[in-house]
């Protein structure tokens, strides 16, 4: 590689801040994104490669966004003043991945469009000038693929949020499916009494803060109560968690051995238990507070 082509690339690393390496094709020298991907037919890692443009003395002569003159500005420039704290927290645990998991995010936090239009949706956007993000469609199925089976990664990032999290509300929602690919998928109950296969999404939300702090996917005849367990042994979490009626109506003495502390709105009808500390603070809302 001559000097002057190693001079940019070295450049374009420490600006895009993503794995980038030069290729000498027919003379010319052409600058790709390259990182790899475990491949679980061959069980080892496979190099992947997306072209970004092609190397000349003056610089990166890029493909995309040479012709676009005009963008969309105000929607993305307010999205990215508010999202430093989670770009960071991206960096930190998805290194080579960051700038294609934000950019996906925020369009289809934008205009939740299929993933074969997310690239163009996302070149529109002022944005894209600043963050190089790769989002073809086959790179996006790798990028699904590679951060959801990270959990690792997930978890660190959660437990990040979590931390520093005082009061969180807990809810399970479901998501309705009749693939046979996810073998999470499976008849349960739902607030909406369809009797179809669903996953239980478990979302957890910083009442101070107001974001999201967790979410994971659950097998779908899983009840509310033993998602709550479930969630519990992976996070850890020392402050009170706000849940809704849905958990008094299962089995509230099991909740209550959980080791935490806990707020909900009880039934008219509720049964107490008896040698619990219990604060009802009227008639109409009774609040049960499982003390320390």
């Amino acid at each position: 590689m001559e000097d002057w082509v190693k001079k940019i690339v070295d450049e374009e690393r420490k600006k895009r801040n993503v794995p980038l390496e030069a290729k000498l094709l027919n003379g010319n020298y052409y600058l790709y994104h390259s990182t790899s991907r475990y491949d679980r037919t061959s069980k080892k890692a496979v190099k992947v490669s997306e072209y970004i443009g092609r190397i000349t003395r003056a610089g990166i002569s890029e493909k995309e966004n040479d012709a676009r003159s005009i963008y969309e500005y105000g929607n993305s420039a307010l999205v990215y003043s508010l999202s430093g704290d989670m770009i960071a927290r991206l960096k930190r645990y998805f290194p080579d991945r960051w700038p294609d998991l934000y950019a996906l995010s925020m369009v289809r936090l934008i205009e939740p469009v299929p993933l074969k239009s997310v690239k163009d949706r996302w070149e529109k956007l002022s944005i894209s000038r600043e963050i190089v993000a790769h989002l073809s469609p086959n790179t996006l199925t790798d990028i699904l693929r590679d951060a959801g089976s990270d959990m690792g990664a997930q978890m660190d990032l959660f437990q990040s949020l979590i931390t520093e999290s005082k009061k969180l509300a807990f809810d399970l929602s479901s998501i309705f499916s009749r693939s046979e690919n996810l073998n999470i998928a499976a008849k349960g109950h739902n607030a909406d009494h369809i009797y179809l296969p669903q996953i239980n999404m478990a979302l957890a939300f910083d009442l101070d803060k107001y974001r999201p702090v967790f979410l994971k996917p659950i097998e779908g005849s899983v009840r509310d109560v033993k998602s709550l367990r479930k969630v519990l042994e992976e996070i850890h979490f020392d402050g009170i968690l706000v849940l809704d009626t849905g958990f008094s109506s299962q089995d509230l003495a099991e909740i209550m051995r959980m080791e935490m502390r806990f707020i909900m709105p009880l039934r008219r009808n509720q049964e107490i238990i008896y040698g619990i500390k219990i604060r009802l603070d009227s008639v109409d809302s009774g609040v049960y507070y499982n003390a320390p």
